[in-house]
C-alpha cells in the first residue's frame, strides 16, 4: 500500500513481501493497494476467465505469463471511462483473461478509491462465457423493463390529462426518475452519450431519494378515509420536502467534495426513513 510504487517495483518484490488480504484489518482509501495472484490452464487448450474485482473506483490489471518482462495492462472501474474500460459496460470492476493452455498467469492488481468509498480487495474468477450469457440476460431484461416503464409514464400522462388527477404526474415522474437511474446503473447511460468522461454524472446515484419523495405522494393520494388522510397529508408534506432537501444538499456536497461516501449514507438513511413512513 505504497502510493509511490509502480509495477515494475511492485513486481521486483518476493513473495514474502506481500500479506494475505484477510490479515488485513482496515483499509485506507487514500492509499493504493496492490493484489497478486497466480492463474494456472492446466487445460490442453485456451481458456477464458472473467475476473471481477471489488467495488472500487479504479482498478489496473497487470498481466505477464509465465514471468515474462512484458505486461498486458487492462483498466476497470467506475471512475474509468467507458471506452478505456477492458469490458465497456457496466460499473463493477472486471476485465477478461484470455488465458493460453499450459502456462501460468501472473496477475498484478493495483486499486485505487478516488471518491471516498471503501478499499475493497476481492478478486473473484469465473468462465467468461457464462458470464457473457448472464449479461446478456440482464441487458434483455433491462430493455424489457425500460420499455415498461416508458408505455407506463406515458399512459399516466395521458390520464392526467383526461382526469387532471395529480397522482398520474406524480407516478409517470416515478417511473422517468426510476428508468433513469436503472439505466444509469447498468452503464447504458454511460456508453450512450459519455463514452469518453468517467463516471460523468455522479448525482445519478443518489436518484432514490427522489423516488421516496415520490413514494410520499402516492400514499397522500391513496389515503383512505378522508378523515385518516386529512390527518396524515401534512406529515407527508414534511417528509417530501425532507426528501428534496436531502437530495439538493448530497449532490451539492459531493459537486463540492467529490466524495460520494457521505451522500450515499445519507441516501440510505433516507431510503429507510421512507420504507418507515410508508
Amino acid at each position: 500500500s505504497n502510493n509511490e510504487l509502480d509495477i515494475h517495483d511492485i513486481k521486483a518484490l518476493s513473495l514474502s513481501s506481500f500479506i494475505e488480504g484477510d490479515m488485513i484489518n482496515r483499509l485506507d482509501e487514500k492509499w493504493i493497494y496492490w493484489l497478486y495472484y497466480i492463474l494456472e490452464n492446466r487445460f490442453e487448450e485456451n481458456i477464458s476467465h472473467l475476473i471481477r474485482g471489488g467495488a472500487n473506483a479504479k482498478e489496473t490489471y497487470f498481466i505477464s505469463f509465465d514471468e515474462k518482462a512484458t505486461f498486458t495492462k487492462k483498466k476497470t472501474g467506475y471512475h474509468i471511462s467507458a471506452n478505456e474500460r477492458d469490458i465497456h459496460q457496466g460499473y463493477t470492476t472486471k476485465i477478461k483473461l484470455d488465458h493460453p493452455s499450459s502456462i501460468k498467469a501472473h496477475v498484478f492488481v493495483k486499486i485505487q478509491s478516488t471518491d471516498g468509498m471503501p478499499i475493497e480487495l476481492k478478486a473473484d474468477i469465473r468462465p467468461f462465457e457464462k458470464w457473457q450469457t448472464y449479461n446478456d440476460g440482464i441487458n434483455l431484461f433491462e430493455g424489457i423493463f425500460s420499455g415498461l416503464l416508458i408505455v407506463i409514464a406515458i399512459i399516466s400522462l395521458f390520464l392526467y390529462g383526461y382526469t387532471r388527477y395529480t397522482v398520474f404526474v406524480y407516478f409517470s415522474a416515478y417511473c422517468l426518475s426510476n428508468l433513469l437511474y436503472f439505466l444509469h446503473a447498468y452503464g447504458i447511460l454511460e456508453i450512450w452519450f459519455f463514452p469518453n468522461h468517467a463516471d460523468p454524472l455522479p448525482f445519478l446515484w443518489l436518484l432514490p431519494l427522489l423516488s421516496g419523495w415520490r413514494s410520499y405522494l402516492f400514499v397522500s393520494e391513496f389515503r383512505d378515509p378522508k378523515e385518516d388522510r386529512a390527518k396524515i397529508e401534512p406529515w407527508l408534506g414534511y417528509a417530501s420536502k425532507a426528501m428534496i432537501a436531502l437530495f439538493v444538499l448530497a449532490c451539492l456536497y459531493l459537486a463540492w467534495t467529490g466524495n460520494i461516501f457521505l451522500p450515499m449514507q445519507i441516501m440510505g438513511i433516507g431510503l429507510i426513513l421512507a420504507a418507515a413512513f410508508t
